[in-house]
């Protein structure tokens, strides 16, 4: 499970990984998805901090995840629950990966976003916000 420090941070994450998806589909011209943001509460007393650094600076490759995912097999089996680790699309933003849902306490639905792609471009528009 992705869960991102704030919605700003998601969408940039998303967004990335969407239009490299669509960019991949032969022919496509359009297609348009609806995404709803869901805000949680976890605890993250048995995550794991990725920081940035030299000895990190493959873990935290913007395009090959083979080291990060390998890291998460070996991180989960020694019964480590989560990733915290910095985004890579947005300077700043805070990403956490979930080896399970058990550190969720609450979940609420919040925004919704249209992600609309279109003769390889894609365009994000906010739907609903919360009342």
């Amino acid at each position: 499970m992705y869960i991102a420090d704030n919605s700003e941070t998601a969408l940039d994450e998303v967004t990335h990984h969407q239009q490299t998806y669509w960019g991949k589909v032969e022919d496509l011209a359009y297609d348009r998805f609806v995404f709803r943001e869901l805000c949680c509460d976890f605890f993250t007393e048995k995550y794991k901090y990725i920081e940035v650094n030299d000895e990190t600076k493959d873990l935290l490759a913007p395009d090959d995840y083979s080291q990060s995912q390998q890291l998460g097999r070996e991180l989960q089996q020694s019964g480590i629950e989560g990733l915290r680790y910095p985004s890579v699309r947005l300077e700043g933003g805070q990403c956490y990966g979930l080896f399970s849902p058990r550190t969720v306490k609450r979940v609420v639905q919040a925004n919704h976003y249209e992600m609309v792609y279109r003769e390889g471009a894609l365009q994000v528009n906010q739907l609903i916000q919360p009342r």
